[in-house]
Order: C-alpha cells, then sequence, then structure tokens
C-alpha cells in the first residue's frame, strides 16, 4: 500500500529554512550564478519547472557527476565521434574479447 505525507506537511518540509539552505547550496555549487534563499522560495513558489519534463532534465544535469559532465562536453564538443559500422566494430571487438579469455584459460 501506498502512502502519502499531507500535503500542508509536505508543504511545510519543502519550504523550510534547513531545506531550502540545502537546495541554495546545491544549486549555488552546480550553477554559474548565485541565488539566496529568497529565490529558492520564490522559484518553488512560482513554479519554476513549468512541466516535469524540463524538471526531469534539470534533475538529469544536477545528478551527473565530474567524468559525466566532462565526457557530455567532449561529445558536444566534437572529440567522440560515431563509428562507421557499428555492427563490423562490435564483431571485432568480441573477436578480440573471445581471443583474450581463449588465451587466459590455457
Amino acid at each position: 500500500m501506498t502512502r502519502y505525507a499531507c500535503p500542508s506537511s509536505l508543504i511545510k518540509a519543502l519550504v523550510s529554512e534547513p531545506v531550502l539552505t540545502a537546495i541554495r547550496r546545491e544549486l549555488n555549487r552546480v550553477c554559474e550564478f548565485r541565488l539566496d534563499i529568497e529565490d529558492v522560495f520564490s522559484s518553488i513558489k512560482n513554479g519554476t519547472f513549468k512541466d516535469m519534463a524540463q524538471c526531469k532534465d534539470e534533475m538529469k544535469k544536477i545528478l551527473l557527476d565530474k567524468e559525466k559532465i566532462a565526457l557530455e562536453k567532449e561529445i558536444e564538443m566534437g572529440e567522440w565521434v560515431p563509428v562507421r559500422n557499428m555492427a563490423e566494430e562490435i564483431k571485432k571487438y568480441q573477436s578480440h574479447a573471445q581471443h583474450a579469455l581463449n588465451k587466459n584459460s590455457s
């Protein structure tokens, strides 16, 4: 059975100073600009994230660690390119892996 928090309790918790401070700290860590608690409160109150798709995109960006962010930047800058024949490349590397396994087991 799914249990839900009382909406008024949930709202009180979300806009409490410790929660707003934690959100502000995290946003300041990942954003290019600085926010104060009032900015965070206003964003939540005014529904900065208008739809769930936008919210999910923002959450994905926030949750990416440094390595993933670096990889994403490399991809955006064109440092990673697709292979011409993916099926052929997969077969080639499967063959290499099988050869290495056979070599190690003998």
